[in-house]
């Protein structure tokens, strides 16, 4: 989520701009700049610094490639929050998505797995199951 004045620069340079790319602040200076601005000044740095690199040869030439992108970050990122059993409306929150279907429709995969996980380690799913509908002490003595 932005702050009032983050949300108000971004709608006064997209109403000026009807054809950007997404935009990010520099934070040196406050300006405006493109995605591939970010990826070429920000980003690609980043992973050179990081040594999260590859060198291959391509029509004979070596071209670095970049093994993560800013997308493939911010998928770790959400797998992470799942992982750390938050719900799918914390992490739909976290992650900006418009509603819960978007949430589900991108991690759905990963929160099933997760659901799965914590089903097996509670005993099976009718364990889980009775345990979310009657609370976990009265579960565990039946």
């Amino acid at each position: 989520m932005l702050d009032s004045i983050s949300l108000g620069m971004a709608q006064s340079y997209l109403a000026k701009n009807k054809n950007a790319e997404f935009v990010f602040a520099a934070r040196e200076t406050g300006s405006w700049q493109t995605y591939n601005h970010y990826l070429v000044q920000g980003w690609h740095r980043l992973m050179d610094e990081a040594g999260f690199t590859d060198e291959i040869e391509r029509d004979g030439k070596t071209l670095r490639v970049r093994k993560y992108t800013p997308y493939s970050l911010r998928h770790f990122f959400a797998s992470v929050l799942i992982d750390q059993n938050k719900s799918p409306l914390y992490l739909q929150s976290v992650m900006g998505h418009e509603n819960i279907k978007m949430t589900y429709d991108v991690y759905g995969h990963l929160l099933r797995k997760k659901e799965l996980e914590r089903s097996a380690d509670r005993g099976g799913i009718i364990h889980t199951v009775r345990e979310e509908l009657c609370g976990e002490a009265v579960a565990e003595k039946h």
